[in-house]
């Protein structure tokens, strides 16, 4: 039966499951967090307070498909290492549903095996989307390491990674262009007024790529408002441009016209 999510029924006709599977739409099966630079909503930040307790700052996240977040200082504690072992715990989130459908999410502490040599951490989690009524759903959230009675490290799971906005996406692929063996090549179109004498002509376009702390990889380049006149192969040596041009009468140009280039940064 077709039915409609967003729209208004005059009746209670939306589950957490249904909102569960149009997230799983979204990001898939993904358990993460989303980043933001505004402190109000964070990044779930950990800091270290003692030898057995960590603290969780503010952030937002999905797993299972169910969005979740952490307002405020979660402080979680753990088992104490021992002198001359080594351990990694790994804190997962827990999703608890009970028989009425009751939701509720905490976290709970794995305790690695404590080793003398190189500790690995313990593998534990749920798959796949939380059903209604599921009962228990768990992900792993934060990784913690010991060298004997000290925490060396608190950081979010590689398994909980940062989930990015499709803002952030089309932001990120904004001028990531290949050329050559060249990545991440930014382009940028610019008009200069060149001098051409017997056919050659160059500049300097420092002040460009300054600015964009890149280097020009390639260039392109085309006369603008020239009807006798093209512009026939474009060189560059460092920042500076150099271009060759002739006449449709097939003799060298000389001339201060406009140019149109093209420029490949990396």
């Amino acid at each position: 039966m077709l039915d409609m999510t967003d729209a208004h029924q005059g009746k209670a006709h939306v589950s957490s499951a249904v909102i569960g599977y149009h997230n799983i739409g979204q990001f898939g099966y993904l358990t993460g967090y989303f980043p933001s630079d505004d402190p109000a909503i964070g990044r779930f930040e950990i800091e270290i307070l003692s030898n057995n307790k960590i603290r969780l700052k503010d952030g937002i996240g999905v797993f299972g498909g169910r969005r979740f977040n952490n307002s405020g200082n979660l402080d979680i504690s753990l088992s104490s290492g021992a002198t001359g072992e080594k351990r990694i715990d790994v804190i997962d989130l827990v999703h608890n549903q009970d028989d009425n459908g009751i939701e509720s999410i905490t976290t709970t502490v794995v305790k690695g095996t404590p080793t003398t040599g190189t500790p690995s951490a313990p593998s534990y989690g749920s798959t796949g989307p939380i059903l209604p009524v599921s009962g228990r759903y768990t992900a792993p959230f934060i990784v913690v390491e010991f060298d004997g009675v000290n925490i060396i490290r608190a950081e979010l799971h590689p398994d909980f990674p940062a989930i990015r906005s499709v803002y952030n996406i089309s932001d990120e692929l904004k001028n990531k262009i290949i050329s050559g063996s060249n990545k991440d090549v930014k382009i940028v179109v610019t008009n200069q007024q060149m001098t051409f004498s017997n056919g050659e002509a160059e500049k300097s376009l420092s002040s460009i790529t300054s600015v964009y702390n890149k280097k020009i990889v390639s260039a392109w380049a085309q006369m603008i408002n020239a009807s006798t006149a093209f512009i026939m192969s474009v060189s560059h040596n460092g920042d500076t441009v150099k271009m060759t041009a002739g006449k449709t009468d097939g003799s060298k140009y000389t001339g201060n016209p406009t140019v149109k280039i093209l420029l490949f940064l990396a």
